[in-house]
């Protein structure tokens, strides 16, 4: 509430005592403000303080490991000139090798003698431990090898 001119009191004292007042009033004031901007001070610190620690937890947790130590880079590093000297001499040495193509194994002769060899479960093992119904076959491989044979 703002005074006007003529609002305001002729008596000296009077104004003395209102102008006292109202700097009272702002020092107060002026206290709580400084009381606000140290907390807020403080709840940015803590923030702060907060949001480094989730980023180390977060490197820690998904961020490159590094299990360097000072100088174990150097162990296995060679001189920048050997690198290229063996570069320079594996092209010079070497002709450009043709890619190549896997060897497919061929089917054995069908004059072959062939046994064939079933690998099953007993019949008393053919139930499920669940439901107490038969088992089926899930699955079947077939293979040809060359082996030994016995010539009675």
């Amino acid at each position: 509430m703002m005074k006007t001119m003529n609002d305001l009191p002729d008596d000296i004292a009077l104004l003395k005592k209102m102008l006292l007042e109202q700097q009272q009033m702002l020092t107060e004031k002026d206290q709580q403000i400084a009381k606000k901007d140290t907390e807020i001070t403080q709840w940015q610190s803590r923030y702060q303080h907060v949001l480094e620690q989730w980023q180390l937890a977060r490197q820690r947790a998904f961020g490159k490991s590094s299990e360097v130590m000072p100088g174990q880079g150097e162990l296995f590093d060679e001189p920048q000139s050997l690198l290229e000297e063996e570069t320079e001499h594996k092209a010079t040495d070497t002709p450009v090798a043709q890619s190549r193509k896997q060897p497919k194994r061929q089917l054995l002769p069908k004059d072959l003698h062939r046994e064939i060899v079933v690998l099953d479960i007993a019949d008393s093992e053919k139930v499920c431990d669940g439901c107490h119904g038969a088992l089926h076959r899930m699955g079947k491989d077939k293979a040809e090898r060359l082996g030994n044979m016995r010539i009675s």
